[in-house]
């Protein structure tokens, strides 16, 4: 069996993803829980995620975006990303 692969999931899509779990964003974050791949993620990652998330704007309870982060942790991968040694 290959492993399984991880992917590093864009902010925009996580937060489409859990607005509107019937979209294609949704259907990914349901992929993700299903096992078909891991979502990668550091501090930096779940900390922008739980900002967004948290964001007025979206209407969604604390106690539910820091279920959804306990949630991703459970089901991804944690990486420690190698630093960038060029500048852009």
């Amino acid at each position: 069996m290959s492993p399984k692969p991880v992917w590093v999931l864009d902010t925009n899509v996580v937060v489409s993803g859990v607005l509107h779990p019937d979209r294609a964003a949704g259907q990914l974050l349901s992929q993700a829980v299903a096992g078909h791949f891991l979502p990668a993620y550091d501090a930096r990652i779940l900390a922008e995620y739980h900002e967004v998330l948290g964001r007025r704007k979206f209407g969604l309870p604390a106690a539910a975006v820091a279920q959804f982060i306990d949630g991703f942790i459970a089901y991804g991968v944690l990486i420690a990303p190698h630093p960038i040694l060029v500048g852009l």
